[in-house]
């Protein structure tokens, strides 16, 4: 490397003589004296780290990490450039600047961990953040090869270190959402500090750059100047460890150098007034801003507040209705299914289900028993399909096995299920009908019921999601302006970053508040600010727009609860099998159920167990059966503490009425649990 830095600057000294000795004579005459000019200026720029390294601790921080091979990071250097001509073709120049040299390092190595109670083989994570940063001086010397803006740089950086943090930490990284070390702990040799007393304070590179001027003013004193370089720094950044930085940098500077003098202007002509111009018109006043006010969970107004969000872990058991249900005298499978093509199936995963209510993961049913289908292939299904018996189906047979078929062939011809396999049938209402005299209830009698000799076809979907916690409800933006000819059009937005999260515009004047209504779906799942303004136009055609005001995000990930030993929660949802109509007895699918949960209460739960209904039938009568349903699981339970039973009833409908499955997906009882967990 010394070789190659000596041989470098002695072949720019030697190729400058020679095209110097060559062309003095022409450029003396034909180049402007501004070129043997200095320049001064400030440079800022990004640099990207790499570190080559070679240790398994840092000095004084015990670690169990095998070895760091390298790392690698960014930061930012600013300075100030001075440049000095020492002819057309070749200027030294001298910097002093500030740069950051921060880097990560990680390393993976396999560990005996605690999974569910029993202990098992996991992955964990050794991570290092190192954050130095130094103040250097940089001789350097330029040399312009054809006489031009492009110079070619090659010298020497002279540092001190100014800062040495790190941030050290073993965590476990798979499984990333459950187990822990042996010692009950998701991480372990958690440090941080400054390594100060055992730094090469001084450090000694080489840089090797290029850079392009760019003119930025019509008498050439101001310049704009792009610039990519490379340090190599020849000494241990740390003293008994092999760790050598490589710097690329990219960055700019603003140059200044004294103009010439300008000549002085010739004096204008005085022009008589005219006449025939009137007095300018005035421009009207047009003025606007925007305010935010939030709404939170409690319906209380705050002027001054942020969004706080909270992630949670939740367990969620969503019952799967084995019925597909068909439109009036139709055969063909409703829209609202979600169906694919051979390359979809490919590409399904139960995971995709994650953060989705019963009833959109209803949607997905044919693909769920799709899928199980392949992966139990000694189980078979029955296809009975069925009708309303009433009016255009009634008697009709036909109609009830093509209900039936146009399911099978979806198995046979996407999921390729051998024919053999399923069982096709049909009968005019279902074993197990709903009401026959109202519209809802033949809306219900019209499907296709998949039963199987093996119970896991069609058992409950179980996920592990992701549950956000707001404390927003809703935020209040409250427009105002001030015009003298009214608004004719006005556009609010909310971003995140270049991102739009909320728009909403209008013509006229500003409305007196406009509502925008935050869910978990809605709300950015980042933890940068939000910025909201308001642009508006007035009715001669000005446009203006408010100051960019801002919203606070707080955000807790459920890392950042575990890494720093906060309490948390863990919340799980399990909706029991679908109850008939009018039923409040628990079948044996329910028991199983119920059995499954009471195993997962532990002496500090909190129980939740609601009873629903649809809206079919007379209000009081389902708010009975909505208690029934509730108190067949408490009983089942058989839990006196810390639980909280209701029956809903009416009063609070979970999904759409106006579809059959909407309403199956009513008749159920859910139980929610939620568990207190130390992080500690």
């Amino acid at each position: 490397m010394q070789k190659f830095l000596f041989y470098t600057i002695l072949f720019l000294f030697v190729l400058t003589e020679q095209n110097y000795s060559q062309d003095t004579s022409n450029l003396q005459d034909n180049q402007d004296s501004l070129e043997l000019k200095p320049y001064y200026g400030l440079l800022v720029g990004y640099n990207y780290n790499y570190h080559a390294t070679d240790f398994r601790t840092l000095p004084g921080v015990p670690s169990c990490c095998p070895k760091y091979e390298s790392g690698s990071g960014s930061g930012f250097y600013v300075g100030g450039i001075f440049d000095y001509p020492l002819n057309y073709l070749m200027q030294v120049t001298a910097r002093i600047t500030y740069s950051q040299m921060y880097a990560k390092f990680h390393a993976y190595e396999e560990t005996p961990i605690l999974l569910d109670g029993k202990e098992s083989i996991g992955e964990f994570e050794h991570y290092v953040d190192t954050k130095f940063s130094d103040f250097g001086i940089e001789p350097l010397l330029t040399y312009k090869p054809w006489n031009n803006d492009l110079g070619i740089h090659a010298g020497f950086r002279l540092s001190f270190l100014t800062s040495s943090d790190y941030y050290q930490i073993e965590k476990i990284t798979q499984p990333a959402d459950r187990g822990t070390f042996l010692d009950g702990r998701t991480y372990r040799n958690q440090n941080y500090g400054t390594l100060s007393d055992s730094l090469n304070n001084v450090q000694f590179s080489f840089k090797l750059g290029v850079s392009y001027k760019l003119p930025f003013n019509k008498q050439h004193s101001l310049f704009v100047v792009p610039e990519l370089f490379y340090t190599y720094h020849f000494n241990d950044l740390v003293q008994g460890r092999k760790w050598q930085v490589h710097q690329f940098s990219i960055g700019v500077s603003v140059k200044y150098r004294t103009p010439p003098p300008p000549p002085p202007p010739p004096l204008p002509p005085i022009a008589p007034p005219d006449p025939d111009i009137g007095p300018i018109a005035k421009v009207p006043l047009f003025v606007v801003d925007v305010d935010a006010v939030e709404i939170d969970t409690n319906q209380k107004e705050n002027k001054n507040f942020s969004i706080k969000i909270e992630d949670f872990i939740s367990y969620n058991m969503r019952p799967l209705l084995n019925y597909v249900f068909f439109d009036e005298n139709s055969s063909k499978i409703p829209d609202r299914y979600v169906v694919f093509d051979s390359n979809d199936i490919k590409r399904f995963d139960i995971a995709q289900l994650n953060n989705l209510n019963a009833l959109e993961t209803y949607y997905y049913l044919l693909n769920i028993i799709g899928k199980r289908l392949i992966e139990s292939p000694n189980a078979t299904i029955n296809l009975t399909g069925t009708n309303a018996d009433y009016g255009v189906e009634k008697n009709n047979i036909d109609l009830s096995k093509a209900r039936a078929q146009a399911v099978a062939n979806y198995f046979v011809n996407v999921w390729k299920i051998s024919p053999d396999r399923i069982k096709v049938s049909a009968r005019n209402l279902p074993k197990e009908n709903s009401r026959i005299d109202d519209p809802q209830g033949m809306q219900e009698n019209r499907r296709v019921e998949i039963t199987s000799d093996d119970p896991n076809l069609i058992e409950p979907v179980f996920t592990i999601d992701t549950m956000r916690v707001l404390n927003t409800e809703a935020i209040k933006f409250i427009p105002k302006a001030l015009t003298e000819v009214g608004v004719n059009s006005w556009d609010l937005v909310v971003k995140q970053k270049d991102n739009v999260i909320f728009n909403q515009k209008g013509e006229g004047n500003l409305p007196q508040k406009v509502l925008w209504d935050i869910t978990p779906k809605n709300v950015p799942k980042s933890g940068e600010d939000l910025a909201y303004f308001i642009t508006a136009m007035d009715s001669v055609g000005q446009s203006v727009s408010s100051k960019v005001k801002r919203i606070p995000i707080v955000k807790k990930s459920i890392e950042t609860k575990r890494r720093t030993g906060q309490s948390d929660k863990e919340y799980e949802y399990y909706s029991l099998i679908l109850f008939d109509y009018g039923k409040s007895n628990l079948g044996q699918e329910h028991k199983k159920v119920v059995d499954f949960v009471k195993n997962r209460i532990n002496p500090n739960s909190k129980i939740f167990i609601y009873g629903y209904t649809d809206t079919m039938g007379n209000e009081d009568v389902n708010k009975k059966i909505s208690d029934k349903r509730a108190l067949a699981v408490l009983k089942r339970l058989n839990i006196t503490n810390n639980v909280l039973v209701e029956g809903k009833g009416e009063s609070e409908v979970l999904y759409d009425n106006s579809l059959p499955e909407g309403r199956f997906y009513c008749r159920t009882v859910t139980i929610n649990i939620e568990t207190p967990i130390n992080n500690h």
